[in-house]
């Protein structure tokens, strides 16, 4: 399932749960907002609610500014950053489909110019290499065990939290924004 605008809170567990879903999946800020690090991040978590149960997969932030933005090989060289020592890693990808060709200036990049053609002969042959598996979410959530429970605040997506603040806060948040670039950018530590 996907969820709209990301907007999460814990009781829709019950409701998602009886319509029949069994998964979905939410930004990756949702369980950092959980207390949930990097490392944790790729794989499906248990929501659970009034007895009834769902997976919940991360969407990675990361992609969603990566994809079809970056460079076929940076987005490569990330996805195999993220190859566990040990066992199988979930990295999951969902994002709006209109950034693939609908937004501004996307459909000339991503078909005119070929990113989405060089992305899915990359992914083809990582997948020759035997180091990534495409798959759905299904695949996913049917072939890899949840890595444990997670009980998830209120949330939505980090941009809409931000867009969803009163004016006159919006405008702080973005003042102090603004700041901490400036001062990450000159090279200047202030506290």
């Amino acid at each position: 399932m996907w969820l709209a605008e990301r907007v999460w809170e814990p009781a829709l567990v019950r409701d998602i749960a009886d319509a029949g879903v069994s998964y979905l999946t939410l930004d990756d800020s949702h369980f950092r907002a959980a207390g949930l690090d990097e490392q944790a991040l790729n794989g499906g978590y248990i929501v659970e609610d009034q007895g009834r149960t769902l997976t919940a997969f991360p969407a990675s932030e990361k992609l969603r500014y990566m994809f079809p933005y970056s460079p076929v090989d940076e987005c490569i060289e990330y996805l195999r950053s993220q190859i566990p020592v040990s066992g199988e890693s979930i990295v999951c990808y969902a994002d709006d489909g209109e950034k693939f060709g609908v937004w501004p200036n996307t459909f000339k990049h991503v078909y005119t110019d070929g990113w989405l053609e060089e992305f899915l002969a990359a992914l083809e042959k990582a997948q020759a290499e035997g180091w990534l598996v495409c798959s759905t979410l299904s695949e996913a959530y049917d072939g890899v065990e949840p890595l444990g429970q997670v009980c998830l605040p209120e949330n939505s997506y980090r941009e809409m939290t931000e867009w969803a603040l009163p004016a006159h806060k919006l405008a702080e948040y973005e003042t102090a924004l603004h700041t901490l670039n400036w001062t990450k950018n000159s090279g200047k530590t202030r506290i």
